[in-house]
């Protein structure tokens, strides 16, 4: 399907399924796009974009998570045009049309909320000079297609979606007026040009053979041609005419038989295709406010008024939801849905701990039962309910919760769902849990020559930042409400305790020689994880151990930095290892690094 975009002017046919019924209302607007100038949404409906004038180029919204505001890709600016392309290696990917004959294409990795966004390198269309217009694709299609004018010449090229190539398929020739879109139907055929001097360009095309048939001049309808867009399953092709505010149909088959559907459409400027219960809908929208639907016969059907700003450009869903996703001049992004819309979801704050409370606070246009969920995605019925309750409209539901309620350490992506008479509306939010490190449990310290070495394994949390490792000649508890401070000196060097010693990552060893100690005498210590939001997990069991002079294991074996053969450790408030332990503690210490302190 394609959207056309022309300032201040719109209009959308509209081609859907029978389980597609055409919106009544405007359910919500959303902000965060700088002057967009087209609108794409992707072929799970999941995804809205546009492309920008000005800004980064895309603004691209998860429409799981509409109240996070969009992500954006810096592409080029200003960006003419953006049409969703897929394939069996590509699942999601929107390319955006710049000056300049480039073209660049954003992959989404939806894997995350908010989506991760890769840019690719520019692709050179036409040499890499003149304005690429409008771009268009096909289902099932590997080329993504371009409209380019440079100075006054006209020319059509396909992009491989697998080599990020452009080739010519159309060469540049002159044409009376400027082109202005760019449609293709559903199977890659045909491929039609409006242009402002009221011709259509239209081109055939059989698999990589475009026919140069009709390709300059087909029809003139004698006014501005603004839009066109072609119905595979109709057979029939449909060009909207600003300049006699007319919309024209013609047959696939016959394209000089063209019929005016509509002869009442000031400004009239946009066209896309959609089936409704086996019928066309034409969604339709002039200089001012309104979007009027049209039935096949061109009999008005609805009106739906933005109210505040006129249409840029139309997107059309053709799921159930039967949303329309608009492109607002004030570039606003609104959308005409008959499903409830969820409005200011928000957490009280981003990040809890065990213990702490926090809310989420949400409103939506229609009364209705909601239900918030956890571990699952932007589908109803997945995951756990943690809340549940029925709304008013435009009143502000709270809902209190706790830090028990969220399920992982780091982010949990809370899901609201509200039910109304036509469906199920979506929008998420995620408040990261940040839980305290645990406690060090496997503490030794072993003694030699003026010193001692600290042995112990890091936890298996990922967001350790460091130890707080505690020293004293003074024997201590691990609630002390004053924990002890200490210094060594060796080699000139004085160290100051409590020392920080970095954490590594998670599950590594740590074995740590602490020098500048009075032999005969006892030294406690303990250790304490600190994560790195600063959260502190308790302080482990103390651990002493009296250096010695004598010959230790590591001396006997001709190692100068052995412990003591006479030394030993004992866990002060915590176990106290037998002999054999400590002599095997004593063996694996001389098989790791150690760093002296």
């Amino acid at each position: 399907m394609r959207r056309w975009s022309i300032p201040g002017a719109v209009l959308a046919v509209l081609l859907a399924s029978s389980s597609v019924a055409a919106p009544s209302q405007q359910a919500g607007s959303l902000s965060g796009a700088s002057l967009p100038s087209q609108i794409a949404i992707s072929d799970d409906y999941r995804y809205v974009a546009v492309s920008e004038k000005a800004g980064s180029g895309l603004a691209l919204w998860d429409t799981w998570a509409l109240s996070l505001g969009p992500a954006l890709a810096n592409t080029c600016v200003p960006a003419a045009a953006i049409e969703f392309a897929s394939n069996l290696a590509t699942a999601d990917r929107f390319y955006v049309a710049c000056e300049n004959g480039e073209v660049y294409y954003v992959d989404v990795d939806g894997s995350s909320i908010p989506p991760t966004l890769t840019v690719s390198a520019s692709i050179q269309v036409n040499g890499g000079s003149g304005d690429v217009l409008d771009l268009a694709w096909a289902p099932g299609d590997d080329y993504v297609h371009a409209l380019v004018h440079d100075a006054g010449y006209m020319s059509l090229h396909r992009i491989s979606m697998s080599q990020d190539t452009a080739t010519s398929v159309v060469a540049p020739r002159v044409v009376g007026g400027n082109p202005v879109g760019l449609a293709i139907g559903a199977t890659g055929t045909p491929l039609v040009v409006p242009r402002s001097d009221g011709y259509l360009s239209w081109i055939d095309r059989s698999g990589d053979s475009y026919s140069p048939s009709n390709s300059d001049v087909l029809v003139s309808f004698g006014g501005v041609l603004s839009s066109a867009a072609v119905s595979t399953d109709y057979g029939l092709v449909y060009v909207t005419d600003s300049g006699q505010s007319t919309l024209w149909t013609m047959p696939v088959a016959a394209p000089g038989q063209s019929t005016a559907l509509v002869s009442n459409l000031a400004g009239a400027g946009v066209v896309a295709l959609r089936d409704e219960g086996g019928e066309l809908l034409a969604y339709g929208a002039g200089t001012g406010t309104t979007i009027d639907v049209y039935d096949s016969l061109g009999a008005l059907d609805a009106s739906i008024d933005l109210v505040d700003s006129s249409p840029v450009s139309i997107a059309l869903a053709d799921d159930a939801s039967a949303a329309v996703w608009v492109a607002a001049a004030d570039g606003s992004v609104r959308l005409l849905s008959d499903l409830p819309f969820i409005e200011s979801l928000s957490a009280s704050t981003s990040s809890v701990t065990t213990g702490d409370d926090f809310s989420l606070s949400f409103s939506a246009n229609e009364d209705g039962p909601w239900d918030v969920r956890i571990g699952g995605d932007g589908v109803p019925g997945s995951g756990s309910s943690v809340a549940g309750g029925a709304l008013v409209a435009g009143a502000v539901t709270v809902v209190d919760l706790g830090a028990s309620d969220l399920l992982v350490e780091g982010a949990n992506r809370l899901f609201v769902f509200v039910t109304g008479v036509a469906g199920v509306a979506v929008d998420s939010v995620a408040v990261i849990l940040d839980q305290p490190p645990g406690s060090v449990d496997d503490l030794t310290l072993l003694s030699g020559d003026s010193r001692v070495v600290a042995d112990w394994t890091a936890g298996s949390e990922t967001d350790l930042a460091h130890y707080t490792l505690y020293l004293s000649d003074l024997p201590f508890a691990p609630d002390d409400a004053t924990l002890p401070g200490f210094s060594t000196e060796s080699d000139g060097v004085t160290l100051t305790y409590p020392l920080s010693v970095t954490a590594g990552q998670a599950g590594t060893g740590h074995s740590l020689e602490i020098e500048g100690l009075s032999n005969g005498t006892s030294y406690y210590v303990a250790v304490q994880a600190v994560d790195g939001g600063g959260l502190v997990g308790p302080v482990s069991g103390v651990v002493s151990a009296t250096p010695e002079a004598t010959c230790g294991a590591a001396e006997c074996a001709g190692d100068n930095y052995g412990c003591s053969c006479s030394g030993g450790s004992s866990l002060v408030g915590s176990v106290d290892p037998s002999p054999g332990f400590a002599l095997l503690a004593l063996l694996g210490a001389l098989l790791r690094r150690r760093q002296s302190l």
